[in-house]
């Protein structure tokens, strides 16, 4: 059978994903390569989260981030739990998290 959690070169809109089950909605345990993920969302890495060769569609790429204190809560985020991004296109997502959260990330697109 085969992994459900696993996509490659697919076209991905991760709204059609998610684990609406529990206090807030995530996505847990996927694997994406080489597939065009679209949102529009916006998600907050929390544990296990990468993004390898992956191409950001956005004219600024200071537009997909929203910094947040460390400890602030927010209402409509989408956790991200052990996900990988491996050579997918992105377009229409934006990524919440801590100034030293999202340091790593910003880096990766310089």
């Amino acid at each position: 059978m085969p992994d459900d959690k696993t996509y490659d070169s697919r076209v991905i809109y991760l709204s059609d994903l998610l684990d609406r089950h529990g206090a807030a909605p995530k996505l847990e345990g996927f694997t994406f390569t080489g597939c065009q993920i679209y949102g529009p969302v916006i998600v907050i890495p929390l544990a296990g989260v990468s993004f390898n060769g992956c191409n950001f569609k956005v004219e600024n790429p200071e537009d997909m981030f929203f910094e947040m204190p460390e400890g602030t809560r927010k209402t409509g985020l989408i956790g991200l739990f052990d996900c990988a991004f491996t050579n997918c296109v992105i377009e229409g997502v934006a990524i919440a998290g801590t100034p030293e959260g999202l340091a790593p990330l910003r880096a990766g697109l310089n």
